[in-house]
């Protein structure tokens, strides 16, 4: 590892925000998963197709990015986090409105909603960090930055998971399971917010480089 890869403020704030994001990400499946199969009693069928609402999202966001990206710059990521940070408070507003009538449908709209903003901020977030890396370290980056997500996604799925487990009191009550979602999830949006702020300190695009205007 090279150590003077720490002395770009971009790279380290990018690296941070990295954390906040990558470690929320993970957890959201796990916790969903958790939720909509033991709480609402889906089989593993049907909560996996309850997914597939997310998947479509992220594929068409993450297609979209590639153009979106030079004209907003680094602030696509903090447009995919609002939307993410949308997307998780409908899905709060939606479990504790509709409870253990919740259905796919219910969820389509907020899955869309945070899958669009997830597409938009993952690979956008990877190459803005890398961005101002010297082409002789750009190997030990990739390094730092896949060992850096690697074991965020294992402590958000730790942490964020302890959390739930630890607020479900009630393992078959759907309300225990509502309220360890929301407890869990307020967590999610805080990271989301962090990254949100953090990204805001990253200039919008790289020193010498114009948004280019497309018509």
């Amino acid at each position: 590892m090279v150590l003077s890869l720490f002395r770009s403020r971009v790279f380290v704030i990018g690296l941070v925000s990295g954390v906040c994001f990558f470690s929320g990400a993970a957890a959201f499946f796990l916790i969903s998963t958790v939720f909509l199969q033991d709480g609402l009693a889906y089989s593993a069928r049907h909560a996996g197709l309850t997914f597939l609402w997310f998947a479509a999202a992220f594929l068409g966001s993450s297609l979209a990015s590639v153009r979106v990206q030079p004209r907003l710059g680094s602030r696509i990521i903090n447009l995919g986090a609002a939307l993410m940070i949308s997307g998780l408070v409908g899905l709060l507003c939606i479990t504790f409105w509709r409870g253990a009538s919740l259905s796919s449908m219910d969820l389509a709209p907020v899955l869309l909603v945070y899958g669009t903003g997830q597409g938009f901020v993952m690979p956008t977030l990877i190459n803005t960090i890398l961005i101002n890396i010297k082409g002789a370290d750009a190997g030990s980056a990739s390094g730092v930055l896949s060992t850096v997500q690697q074991a965020s996604f294992a402590t958000g799925v730790a942490v964020i998971g302890t959390v739930f487990f630890t607020a479900l009191v009630k393992l078959g009550s759907i309300d225990g399971f509502i309220r360890a979602l929301r407890i869990a999830f307020s967590v999610n949006i805080c990271l989301l917010l962090v990254t949100f702020l953090l990204i805001l300190q990253i200039p919008r695009f790289p020193a010498g480089e114009h948004a280019k205007e497309q018509t």
